[in-house]
């Protein structure tokens, strides 16, 4: 049995990253694979009772952030604990932290994992220690996973690109496709009329995600454009007063839902304004439910896989008539097959994935 460790930046809360390796979790841990999580972060995760079912470890580490020294205490303590075949970390330029402990510690296989294309950090003392925890990857990770080509070429600029591998963000294909017992049950329990037009979004509310833009769009909009946001975050309560205070009535807060698959199927349009994301599940998502997608053209061209991305600049007027032009928007399409053909099936590369695990170690590394 190999034994592997992820390593999160945060704890497993409903998010991108979080999305990504419950998907490739839930078809890799069994008799085969024993997966431990060691997060940041002490309170419980939405996922922590699926991974204790399962007889994975938790781990809690403190916020780098808020005691380093007390962070590589405690991660150091993971190593000597247990003896890991694999640690998978996916902090970005942070997996330095984890990675040059589990060197120190002779673990085998090193991963690197990058899941975005810039640092998220508005702090220069932080963005400085990004920059040497990032040229300090080469010396202990490896392996170097991307999701993207865009988010390789941020993190591992130095590296050579034979040593980079694309693991595509797959996801369960089957489980988001269009069905229409859920758009008629959710229409109908938001009170959504038969010619409304709703708009989605699924995301956490922060500033990177950017819902005070989509707010603002839509408060010129009249009522038959409605706004569906799905998620919770720093900013849910602040952005859900504004809209209260400005009586803006076409916004509808649905808050954090454990199963969004449903809700793309009463969406007629998914939107995502993020001021910048690595390669974006909820995109994926969005075309495994036939859904045609706005988005900001911050976001990686390689999302379009399925040529139903339209990417426009953060101008509200831009948003305004490519919604107004958008309907009728038509059929739903099956995009399926191709998302299958291209990579984005979580079944098949969930298994690539294992066999790679079996290989690395085979192969030896440290």
């Amino acid at each position: 049995m190999l034994r592997i460790l992820f390593v999160h930046g945060n704890i497993l809360k409903l998010g991108g990253t979080e999305a990504y390796l419950m998907n490739y979790y839930r078809r890799l841990v069994g008799a085969e694979l024993q997966i431990d999580f060691a997060v940041h972060g002490y309170d419980k995760g939405v996922y922590d009772d699926e991974l204790q079912q399962n007889s994975s470890v938790i781990y809690r580490l403190p916020v780098k952030s808020d005691n380093l020294l007390k962070n590589l205490i405690q991660m150091n303590r993971v190593f000597r604990q247990k003896k890991y075949d694999i640690v998978h970390s996916h902090m970005d330029a942070a997996n330095f932290v984890p990675l040059f402990l589990a060197k120190i510690h002779h673990v085998p296989v090193r991963i690197s994992h990058v899941h975005t294309t810039r640092s998220y950090s508005q702090n220069a003392v932080k963005r400085l220690a990004g920059k040497w925890m990032q040229s300090g990857l080469k010396s202990c990770a490896t392996e170097f996973f991307a999701c993207s080509g865009q988010a390789a070429d941020w993190l591992y600029g130095g590296v050579d690109k034979k040593k980079i591998s694309i693991i595509p963000n797959a996801i369960s294909l089957d489980a988001f496709r269009f069905s229409e017992q859920s758009r008629r049950e959710l229409r109908a329990r938001y009170h959504i009329a038969e010619g409304d037009r709703v708009v989605g979004h699924v995301g956490r509310f922060d500033r990177i995600k950017n819902q005070e833009f989509l707010i603002h769009v839509f408060e010129a909009l009249d009522d038959r454009y409605k706004l569906m946001l799905i998620g919770d975050g720093e900013r849910f309560d602040c952005l859900k007063c504004y809209v209260a205070q400005r009586k803006i009535t076409n916004v509808i807060f649905v808050g954090n839902v454990t199963a969004p698959q449903p809700f793309y199927s009463a969406f007629d349009l998914f939107v995502l304004p993020s001021e910048f994301e690595g390669f974006p599940v909820t995109v994926l998502e969005a075309s495994a439910n036939g859904l045609q997608c706005l988005v900001s053209e911050n976001v990686t061209r390689e999302v379009n896989i399925c040529d139903n991305v339209s990417f426009l600049p953060l101008q509200q007027a831009v948003w305004q008539q490519r919604l107004l032009s958008a309907f009728p928007v038509g059929a739903r399409a099956d995009y399926t097959g191709l998302m299958t053909q291209k990579g984005y099936n979580i079944d098949r590369e969930a298994e690539k994935l294992k066999k790679r695990y079996r290989q690395l170690v085979d192969g030896g590394h440290g």
